[in-house]
């Protein structure tokens, strides 16, 4: 695994590098349908606003970014867009707990992409689930084919980012730092 210069690693017995624990911000999404861009956006916003220790990824395949990336000592923060209900309007988020996403693993999706809740699986299968996991989900309404995001997820944007700066600060609380 790659590791910044100002969070060196120590070596296990196998002489493989292991991280003493850092941040991954990983936004999902794709960049051509619509409000499924958010988590993409949040990512981009975020590079000039976080420590330069904290790796901050944008990637259209955030299941093998999950498998590849992340190590089980590390906080992970992911943003990702999710469909607007009565409940969640557009231009609102929430945190969620990976468990929520574990056990709808099984629903659907496609086996020639491995998505958040696929990636996750596995990795709390293989037990190197990070120690810490919030994910943020931002409510969207168009998830059709444009490079355009709709105005209220555009503006949560900020918003969002700006919530995923304070949970990089925050002091660690236990095994997950998740809310609703």
């Amino acid at each position: 695994m790659n590791r910044s210069a100002s969070n060196p690693g120590t070596r296990n017995r196998d002489g493989i590098e292991r991280s003493r624990g850092r941040t991954v911000v990983l936004g999902c999404g794709r960049w051509s349908m619509g409000d499924d861009q958010a988590g993409l956006r949040v990512a981009e916003r975020l590079r000039g606003m976080l420590p330069p220790d904290v790796r901050v990824m944008a990637d259209e395949n955030p299941g093998v970014a999950l498998l590849s990336t992340v190590d089980p000592r590390d906080h992970l923060i992911i943003i990702d867009a999710a469909p607007a209900d009565d409940a969640h309007p557009a231009g609102t988020y929430t945190v969620v707990t990976p468990n929520r996403l574990i056990e709808t693993a099984a629903e659907g999706g496609s086996t020639h992409q491995v998505g958040v809740r696929v990636g996750l699986t596995i990795l709390a299968a293989l037990g190197t689930l990070p120690r810490r996991v919030s994910i943020f989900a931002l409510f969207g309404r168009s998830f059709r084919r444009s490079l355009q995001m709709s105005p209220e997820v555009a503006a949560a944007v900020e918003a969002v980012a700006e919530r995923v700066v304070q949970e990089v600060s925050a002091p660690v609380r236990g095994e997950q730092s998740c809310t609703s």
